[in-house]
């Protein structure tokens, strides 16, 4: 029987993540209805049952249960069988809809793309509807004539931004590349080739790419370089293509495309803004171009603004500098020539990281100039997810060497990368992390290790767990439930708290010893990010800037007079020691940092481990004008303190937004009580 190809990508997921998958999460990955997702699984059963294999049921609780038979499916050759029957989403049929007429060589008439879909000729009219809005929006036309059928009309150029975006789409979101090449009547073969070029490039400019830009790029190249041979060029390149010429990515992708008999100078630059916007697993070494180095500047510049902004020195800030110059390099380039590919990780970093994301926005100023435009959000949360990632590290657990080793497999760049193995190391404090790698270096790694975390499957002796990239709080929960539970019953993982309870269990009755486990890892089981936030909840300006932490005097006083008594109220109620505000002195006279965040404010602060025992702000309002250390002047001070990285920024986002309106700056400044200040708040 024909299981229809959308079914096989269906069973592909639940094998992969077998351990951890509900049908929930099935039904939001691939856009089903639960009635949808319950025929697709009886389709399922029956191609199993008739190949032999035993079938999946779907517990109670909304988990799979799959058999361990069934690792064997992922060896066999379906899931590239293009004979399979095929069925779509709404948003995929418009995305196959404007991919065929973008590329069509042939008259394409309604039946085509009927045919193609199987669905409906009424659907594929309001489809057609969605698409010739869309390519409008980019300057293109779509035409029909009886005796041609639909086609494009437009440059070159928007054509293969729109063929780039849907080929990216297809083969990364839709999990479609074997269709796109289908399509786009590209062999296997011919992708290979671009996948040699696309190594060769890594050889010459020795970056390794990141295994999903391989993948997408080289599909792309191909039509490219398909394209090209059919007549279909460049005669227009943006303008910010023209300082292409000279690059290293320049002289490597002239020499390839010669090889294959392209010398249109708009066609080498063109693939060469593409190689320098592809994402990157590993960088070169010494690099010292103009641009790296003005990439170095703004990042430094960027790293300072954040610190200035969130009132906090990052402990790791050489390393956090390296890997924000390793992501802005192809970054920037992709922004420069809106070329916005990957994984969208809005929704998973904002509801975690708002705050700190917020931040970040006001801190990029020096890398849009760099470039010359915003900062798209989709890019922005990559930036916001680094910075994240080096902030949010205080208080994890350091293991040690007497615990399983794991090494994480991820081939979805170095951000992302980095991000997952942070996660995991904060998931798993019981776990010892110890390389972080594509799945080209897993095949070659030689080193001891117990088990791995995948974003793919791999052949492995080792106990493998296949994990999402970015995952949100509740598969976080399902992971660390399913690893622990695993682990304990191969007997690789066994804590102190485990050898505790098998002295309890010898003295206790079966079911008491369960309750007291469920108990126990309920308790201390670490917290994601979001419970986090939502744990400690939201620290509002008004809930730290208090009546009694603010101050209206009429009594003139030196700067070191003023930063005391400013500090006073959080003294009093136990928010900071002395200590905090000598170092705050301290720090002034010896590094003269910058504190001004509007016209004669200041937020003074000292480190999170110089004398801070709770998140706490309080603010002085002098009568007039004083000079701090000789090199910054103050009628308004505010002293803030926060024992970590986190928890004082909703409070400080929402003082800085106040601080940003002149009317209400002014307003503080003329306050003659607590309360005309509180009333802002």
């Amino acid at each position: 029987m024909e299981i229809g190809n959308r079914n096989l990508l269906i069973l592909k997921d639940i094998i992969e993540h077998k351990d951890t998958i509900t049908g929930k999460e099935l039904e939001n990955k691939f856009h089903l209805s639960r009635k949808q997702l319950s025929y697709g699984l009886g389709k399922i059963n029956q191609f199993l049952s008739e190949h032999n294999y035993p079938e999946i049921t779907r517990l109670t609780n909304g988990k799979m249960s799959v058999p361990n038979q069934l690792e064997d499916v992922l060896d066999q050759d379906w899931f590239e069988d293009e004979k399979q029957e095929l069925w779509f989403s709404k948003e995929e049929r418009v995305d196959i809809i404007r991919l065929m007429v973008l590329i069509a060589k042939e008259d394409l008439s309604l039946q085509h793309f009927i045919s193609e879909l199987k669905v409906s000729r009424n659907t594929v009219l309001t489809d057609l509807k969605k698409v010739d809005s869309e390519l409008q929006s980019e300057g293109l036309i779509l035409n029909y004539g009886r005796k041609t059928g639909y086609f494009v009309t437009g440059s070159e150029y928007a054509k293969r931004q729109m063929i780039f975006v849907v080929l990216n789409r297809l083969s990364m979101q839709y999990r479609h590349s074997f269709l796109a090449r289908k399509l786009c009547r590209i062999s296997k073969e011919n992708v290979q080739s671009m996948k040699n070029m696309i190594l060769e490039i890594e050889g010459e400019l020795q970056v390794r790419f990141a295994g999903e830009m391989i993948e997408s790029n080289s599909c792309f190249f191909a039509v490219v370089f398909d394209r090209i041979q059919n007549g279909m060029v460049l005669d227009e390149i943006p303008d910010s293509f023209r300082h292409i010429v000279g690059t290293k990515e320049y002289t490597v992708m002239r020499m390839l495309a010669n090889h294959r008999n392209v010398q249109n100078e708009f066609e080498i630059m063109y693939l060469t803004a593409h190689v320098q916007s592809m994402k990157v697993e590993a960088v070169p070494m010494g690099r010292d171009t103009d641009e790296t180095l003005g990439i170095q500047e703004a990042v430094e510049e960027t790293i300072q603004n954040y610190e200035q902004l969130s009132c906090v020195n990052i402990r790791e800030r050489e390393d956090l500098k390296k890997l924000l110059i390793h992501h802005c390099e192809p970054a920037l380039y992709r922004i420069r020539y809106d070329f916005h590919v990957g994984l969208d990780i809005t929704e998973y970093i904002l509801p975690a990281y708002q705050d700190l994301h917020n931040l970040v926005r006001k801190s990029v100023a020096p890398l849009e100039r760099l470039v010359g435009k915003k900062i798209p959000e989709k890019e922005l949360a990559y930036i916001s997810l680094i910075i994240g990632t080096y902030v949010t590290k205080e208080g994890q657990l350091e293991v040690g060497n007497t615990q399983p080793e794991a090494v994480v497999v991820c081939q979805n760049g170095i951000t992302v990368s980095r991000f997952l193995i942070s996660s995991l190391k904060e998931m798993f404090p019981e776990i010892r992390f110890t390389k972080c790698m594509s799945a080209d270096q897993f095949s070659k790694f030689q080193e001891p290790f117990d088990m791995v975390f995948s974003t793919i499957p791999l052949k492995t002796e080792k106990k493998l767990f296949v994990v999402e990239p970015l995952m949100n709080g509740k598969q976080r929960k399902t992971l660390r439930e399913t690893v622990l539970k695993a682990l304990r019953e191969q007997g690789i993982l066994l804590s102190k708290q485990d050898l505790i309870m098998q002295l309890v269990r010898k003295h206790i009755s079966p079911n008491l010893y369960n309750k007291l486990c469920m108990e126990i890892e309920a308790y201390t089981s670490p917290q994601t990010q979001e419970e986090l936030v939502e744990a400690r909840g939201e620290l509002h300006l008004k809930e730290l800037l208090v009546d009694m932490n603010v101050r209206v005097v009429d009594t003139k006083m030196g700067w070191k007079e003023a930063i005391e008594f400013a500090a006073m109220p959080l003294l009093y109620d136990g928010a900071i020691t002395i200590r905090y505000v000598q170092a705050i002195i301290s720090n002034i006279v010896e590094n003269k940092p910058h504190l001004e965040v509007a016209d004669g404010v200041i937020i003074a602060h000292a480190g999170i481990e110089q004398g801070v025992n709770d998140v706490g702000m309080a603010m002085l309002v002098l009568p007039e004008r004083i000079e701090i250390d000789g090199y910054i002047q103050a009628d308004v001070i505010v002293v803030l303190a926060t024992p970590d990285y986190e928890s004082h920024l909703l409070a400080l986002n929402e003082l800085i937004e106040i601080l940003e309106d002149d009317t209400k700056v002014a307003k503080i400044k003329q306050a003659r009580t607590p309360n005309d200040i509180l009333e802002l708040l």
